[in-house]
């Protein structure tokens, strides 16, 4: 149950609108410029009475980096460390004391590294890496579990949860191509580059898990939907483990190696398609839509997006100088360019607080059509310099229609179904 999961260095708004970014933009009030990855994003110093744990986030810019990230908004590490140590006490319940903690936290400190641009004045080319370290109080924790179990729910918050070792390698290990296969289990390689090879392996051991569960997501959602999928994916990966971690000063890249047991998988997946999903989860490689196509020239089906019945299709263009950095954008990004572009159409006919949620509703059942991308060099006479690495991604998205209607009000059903024709 082998699968590879692409790098990512950007994360957050990116496109050919944005103007032109200097090199570098100044930090806001509470940043501390990084020239090596510190020890509290390493190892968080401990607070008695407190949690701890560090997020992080990337993009282009700061402020998107640290304010439009999923990841930073809703703490997602804090809430994952809480709830992988109190699984093997509370079992599911272990994702309400999570949340509260979650909900509660407050920044100790943030820092950030920046990867400026090879060619100045270049968009989006510098990348933000941000740490932030959050603490919560642990009577928040301990006030959403039964009193009977706070004496063991604190020995799990406390005890270690042992990794192994980064190891420098020379050359790409062998279980980056060819991971090895582990009965019961479904296994991921996570990826990070970065400029400094301390900040990629920060930023692996920080996100890897979250790379992971999009990626047993996206194998389930053609099968049992995006929002089961979500939640089958987020409740098995606090039951993943860590089997190896390696990095390369060569190519400022980290590797983590992650194995998933599937009965945690299936355990929240209606039993009707429990088997098809394990079929799905054994396969070597992702569906045929998941796969992204090469292509000389852009698809008809940019311009003329094909229409699944009961669906609205939906287009999202990512441009970029590198592959990688272009897939894994439009994968990170395309929750929120969803919605956004379902928010524009309701909100004349629904108003703003019914489109927002009929929204988030039509974008977290989104499926997925065709995805391709185009690689190029700029010509000489153009905005770029001649050579220069030119990456189009196009992603295809069907939004399904019935998905967004119960979300309203019936007396708006045919004013918005009438805005969701192309």
């Amino acid at each position: 149950m082998l699968h590879r999961v692409a790098p990512s260095l950007l994360l957050g708004l990116l496109s050919l609108l944005l103007p032109v970014l200097p090199a570098r933009a100044e930090p806001a009030d509470g940043w501390e410029e990084l020239e090596s990855v510190p020890a509290w994003v390493t190892d968080p110093p401990a607070r008695e009475g407190w949690i701890r744990a560090v997020d992080v986030g990337q993009s282009n810019r700061l402020d998107l980096a640290y304010g439009s990230d999923r990841v930073l908004r809703e703490r997602l590490n804090l809430r994952w460390r809480i709830e992988k140590s109190l699984r093997p006490v509370l079992g599911e319940a272990a994702r309400a004391p999570a949340i509260a903690g979650a909900k509660a936290a407050t920044v100790v400190r943030k820092g950030f590294h920046l990867k400026r641009a090879e060619r100045p004045q270049t968009v989006g080319g510098q990348v933000y890496s941000v740490f932030v370290l959050w603490e919560t109080p642990l009577s928040v924790v301990l006030g959403a579990i039964p009193e009977v179990q706070h004496d063991a729910s604190l020995v799990a918050l406390r005890a270690e949860h042992p990794v192994p070792a980064w190891a420098e390698v020379e050359a790409d290990p062998s279980w980056v191509e060819s991971p090895p296969e582990q009965k019961g289990m479904f296994v991921a390689v996570a990826s990070e580059t970065s400029d400094r090879p301390d900040v990629a392996r920060a930023v692996a051991d920080l996100r890897a898990h979250d790379h992971v569960r999009f990626e047993i997501q996206g194998r389930l959602r053609f099968q049992v939907g995006n929002h089961v999928a979500y939640e089958a994916a987020e409740h098995a990966v606090s039951h993943g483990v860590v089997l190896e971690r390696a990095w390369r000063a060569s190519s400022g890249r980290a590797w983590m190696l992650w194995a998933v047991p599937v009965e945690r998988i299936l355990a929240n997946v209606p039993e009707a398609s429990q088997e098809e999903v394990a079929r799905v989860l054994g396969e070597p490689i992702p569906p045929a839509a998941w796969t992204w196509q090469s292509v000389d020239a852009e698809p008809g089906w940019v311009k003329r997006p094909p229409r699944w019945p009961g669906h609205l299709p939906y287009v999202q263009t990512v441009a970029s100088e590198h592959p990688d950095v272009a897939r894994q954008q439009s994968i990170r990004s395309a929750e929120r360019e969803v919605r956004e572009h379902l928010e524009g159409l309701l909100q004349p006919v629904v108003g703003f607080a019914a489109a927002a949620e009929a929204a988030r509703a039509g974008a977290n059942r989104r499926d997925q059509g065709a995805h391709a991308i185009y690689e190029r060099r700029a010509g000489a006479g153009t905005a770029r310099a001649e050579g220069t690495r030119l990456v189009t991604a196009w992603a295809l998205w069907q939004i399904p229609i019935d998905t967004v209607l119960e979300a309203l009000d019936p007396k708006h059903h045919a004013a918005a179904r009438a805005a969701l024709r192309p």
